[in-house]
C-alpha cells in the first residue's frame, strides 16, 4: 500500500514538473519572440504597400515614425497642425 503511494506521488510529481517546465517554456519562448528578437516586423504582418495614418507628423516621435515607414514601404496619411513643418516633412520624405 505505502509503495503504490509512493508510485502515486512520484507519477504526479513527474506530471507538475512537466507542466512547469511547458509554462516556463511558454513564457521564455514569449519573451525571446517580444524582447529579445529585436523590432516588430510591420511590413511582415500587414504587408508593404499598406496605409499607416500617424498623427503629430511633423515633430518628435511623429516624424520619426514617418520616416521609419516610408522606409519600409508603407503608404502614409499624415496629420498635423502646421502646413509649413508639414510640408517639409513631405520633402524630407520623398527625398528618403
Amino acid at each position: 500500500m505505502i509503495l503504490m503511494l509512493e508510485i502515486i506521488l512520484y507519477s504526479m510529481a513527474a506530471v507538475g514538473a512537466l507542466v512547469v517546465l511547458a509554462i516556463g517554456a511558454w513564457f521564455g519562448w514569449q519573451f525571446w519572440k517580444y524582447i529579445c528578437r529585436g523590432t516588430y516586423d510591420f511590413a511582415e504582418r500587414y504587408g508593404i504597400g499598406s496605409y499607416v495614418a500617424i498623427t503629430g507628423a511633423t515633430d518628435g516621435l511623429g516624424k520619426a515614425y514617418a520616416l521609419y515607414f516610408n522606409s519600409k514601404g508603407f503608404k502614409i496619411i499624415l496629420i498635423a497642425r502646421n502646413a509649413t513643418k508639414l510640408t517639409a516633412t513631405i520633402n524630407e520624405l520623398a527625398l528618403a
